[in-house]
């Protein structure tokens, strides 16, 4: 590295899920240690679509294109989380994905994979320790619920599992491992294992996730959790210390494996050998799996009875737990003194506030014994027995320790939360309204798109679009090598527009050009700009730091949605140019339905007669086609005429998916449309309803709106050179609309119509 940083990628699944954020964060602190340029992909997770029906995400595949850039960006070096990007999959699906990404060295985080070097936690000593804990306070039958086994990770934890129990001297029987493969829940599997075992008194579960869902099933038993069953986790997310009772899990730390993954790709690239493939896993004891049932009620049997009974109850209480002898000594001295402390200068005599800071150096010493849930809960039972046996004139004092007695401490009030939020409303409402504000000339558009973009969080900005937008369907393969027109960037609150020589550049310039930051080290996370089918480009997004990560969707969202604009209006500017007249303006305007954007019957005849004699058509065939609506008046009659004004809009949409950026569509009157496109080559009348059908079909799955929305329609082809030409395929198309009409109500499934032997589109 002696000329310049290295550039290292980081492929992760989507920034929302914690596992994949917490990656981020640790990669980003390396690379700012290390002095280590990176480029973060966050895509989605690969191939789920067709493997969980419950997985509402039909655009989310447009985000893994950023993994295809990710292999041309040319990068010195990739960390790819593919235990995480490709978690529905097995090994070797793992392994081709990897694969695809080309020759860049490349490092497997949360997967070892065969062929490449691997950074993964250590599931095993997590769940050994889970299970040790559960063996060593009474727990002798203990099941686990296990994903699909097909995951390496599962394995692990499964095996891990198994070894313990016979380390623990516990019987296991095959009944006591279900496994869930990949199902969004897993009610049936944990009714199963009870049903099967109504004897087990612990259930390890190979996720958080995984645990939640037993919650909510021995719940619905009544079956006590932690105290008839313990349950254990697997990753301890936030939500963990939330459920009732907290949950205890492994806990794998996402923030160092992003850490020591970089740092692994700087050794690599540097020369030095570094042989760490395994980051320790641990496991956080909590309330679902209490070692000590009577936990649950330390408060009540504690702190009843006179001063000596008190504790005489906590040194029954540690005596009991036997766990650290030295360690749970010493924590009993300390709170023995404490109580102590607080009967002789509290509950005995009137306070002063020298004895109250005497009172907080005690309870700041035993800052460290709140780590365990159980003393903790000890600590804050102390707090409520003194405030109900003081005199009423040390009441204040004693308020005053409250948040001394609290596992933590926090520095905000209602009032700065509130105001916190209310601050960060404003400024993306500031980035969003300025985003959209385009002016009547398009030049600087790009550049005025990011103007704001630094108030939400992004130190600098790059936008890069495609030649074209791209039609990416589902399962189509991205085109590679592509060229990028970069756009404009931004350097804070300054823009700037690139000269038209300097625009067209390779997908390695995109990650690494004259402008990206060259004199200092910097971090760029990529966003995808993209709406439903069709791709616009990415942008390089910088981050002031780690809080930007909760920003990104909207700020993609936000760019996206500009880009999207830009690229309608440039069209419509484009297509105004065209226009030979001098009120083109207007003369359009009055030409278009207001409703649905598309031509009106004024404007539909001559732009169709353009289409008919544009020479790139001659002697081309035509597809003239007659729409309507199904059970319009039914929509309006039941759910109102707005609803029915938004069912029009979408027949418009249906017929310019149907047939394309050529297509003249027109609205006649009411729900009845019509249309022509010249025919492309290799495309059919039949491949054209299948077409419309699709759309319609993907509108009504997403129960987008309460009602069916269903278009009829009529297609003729032929060979249009003049008005009458049109008019008679017109006649002809309607004919076949009332046939689809008439045969839909039958229940007939109504044919292409054939090709008019005539080619003039006549009789």
């Amino acid at each position: 590295m002696a000329n310049r940083r290295y550039n290292i990628g980081l492929l992760v699944a989507t920034i929302s899920d914690e596992f994949s954020k917490r990656v981020t964060i640790g990669a980003m602190e390396a690379a700012k240690q290390l002095d280590a340029n990176m480029v973060i992909f966050p895509g989605k997770y690969v191939g789920v679509q067709h493997i969980n029906e419950h997985y509402n995400a039909e655009y989310e595949y447009q985000y893994n294109v950023l993994f295809d850039l990710a292999a041309e960006a040319k990068l010195d070096y990739l960390i790819v989380a593919v235990g995480t990007i490709a978690y529905a999959h097995n090994n070797e699906y793992q392994k081709a994905f990897l694969d695809s990404l080309g020759d860049t060295p490349i490092l497997s985080v949360a997967s070892g994979i065969e062929g490449y070097d691997c950074l993964q936690f250590d599931n095993r000593s997590g769940v050994s320790a889970a299970v040790d804990y559960l063996a060593s306070h009474g727990r002798k039958h203990i099941g686990m619920i296990a994903g699909d086994l097909s995951n390496e990770g599962f394995v692990q934890r499964y095996e891990a599992y198994r070894e313990a129990l016979e380390a623990n001297g516990l019987e296991y029987k095959d009944s006591y491992m279900v496994t869930c493969g990949l199902a969004y829940r897993c009610y049936g599997e944990v009714e199963q294992l009870l049903n099967e075992n109504p004897e087990l008194d612990a259930i390890v579960c190979t996720t958080d996730l995984i645990a939640y869902d037993v919650y909510e099933v021995l719940k619905k038993r009544n079956i006590r959790v932690g105290v008839e069953v313990a349950v254990v986790g697997f990753d301890d997310l936030p939500g963990d210390e939330k459920l009732d009772p907290p949950l205890a899990s492994v806990r794998a730390d996402a923030v160092q494996i992003g850490r020591k993954a970089v740092e692994k790709a700087v050794n690599y690239l540097n020369g030095v050998q570094d042989d760490c493939h395994y980051i320790e896993s641990q496991f956080i004891p909590r309330r679902s799996c209490f070692k000590y049932v009577d936990d649950f009620n330390i408060s009540e049997r504690i702190f009843c009875g006179d001063f000596s009974a008190m504790v005489d109850h906590i040194r029954d209480y540690f005596t009991k737990r036997c766990e650290n002898a030295t360690a749970d000594q010493h924590s009993c001295d300390q709170i023995i003194a404490l109580v102590e402390h607080l009967y002789q200068n509290y509950a005995q005599h009137p306070v002063d506030e020298s004895i109250v800071e005497d009172t907080v150096a005690i309870l700041e010493q035993a800052i460290p014994l709140r780590e365990d849930t159980g003393i903790d809960r000890i600590l804050y039972g102390t707090y409520v027995w003194i405030l109900r046996n003081c005199p009423v004139s040390n009441v204040p004092y004693v308020e005053m320790l409250h948040q001394y007695f609290r596992a933590e401490k926090s520095e905000e009030t209602a009032e700065s939360v509130a105001k916190r939020f209310m601050e960060r409303s404003y400024l993306d409402n500031v980035f969003i309204r300025d985003s959209l504000m385009f002016g009547g000339n398009l030049k600087h558009s790009y550049a005025r798109i990011m103007k704001k973009i630094d108030s939400v969080g992004a130190v600098t900005a790059f936008i890069y679009t495609f030649d074209k937008p791209i039609t990416h369907s589902y399962g189509d393969q991205f085109p590679k090598d592509l060229t990028w027109t970069f756009q404009s960037y931004s350097y804070g609150d300054d823009v700037f527009s690139l000269p038209k020589d300097k625009q067209q550049i390779s997908t390695p310039q995109v990650f690494d050009n004259d402008f990206t930051c060259q004199n200092r080290q910097h971090i760029f996370i990529v966003a995808d700009l993209f709406s439903a089918e069709t791709q616009y480009g990415i942008a390089l997004l910088e981050p002031r730091d780690e809080t930007f990560l909760d920003e990104l969707e909207l700020v993609t969202y936000q760019l996206s949605s500009a880009v999207r604009t830009l690229d309608i209006l440039k069209k419509q500017e484009k297509l105004l140019k065209e226009l030979h007249t001098t009120n083109l303006a207007l003369e359009k305007m009055s030409k278009i339905d207001e409703l649905t954007s598309v031509y009106n019957r004024k404007g539909f005849y001559p732009a169709a007669q353009e289409l008919i004699h544009d020479p790139r058509y001659q002697g081309k065939s035509f597809v003239i086609c007659y729409a309507d609506m199904d059970n319009l008046k039914l929509v309006n009659d039941t759910y109102g005429h707005a609803e029915g004004d938004f069912s029009i809009r979408l027949v418009a949409d249906c017929l310019a998916h149907t047939l394309g950026d050529n297509a003249v569509i027109g609205r006649m009157g009411g729900d009845e449309f019509a249309a022509i496109v010249p025919l492309p080559e290799g495309v059919t009348v039949a491949s054209l309803t299948s077409r419309k059908e699709a759309f319609i079909r993907r509108f009504n799955e997403s129960k987008e709106k309460p009602y069916q929305f269903g278009v009829s329609l009529g297609m003729h082809e032929c060979a249009c050179q003049n008005s009458d030409d049109l008019g008679a395929a017109l006649n002809k198309a309607d004919d076949l609309l009332y046939i689809e009409k008439r045969n839909k109500k039958r229940g007939i499934k109504v044919r292409a119509y054939p090709r008019a032997a005539s080619q003039t589109g006549k009789g």
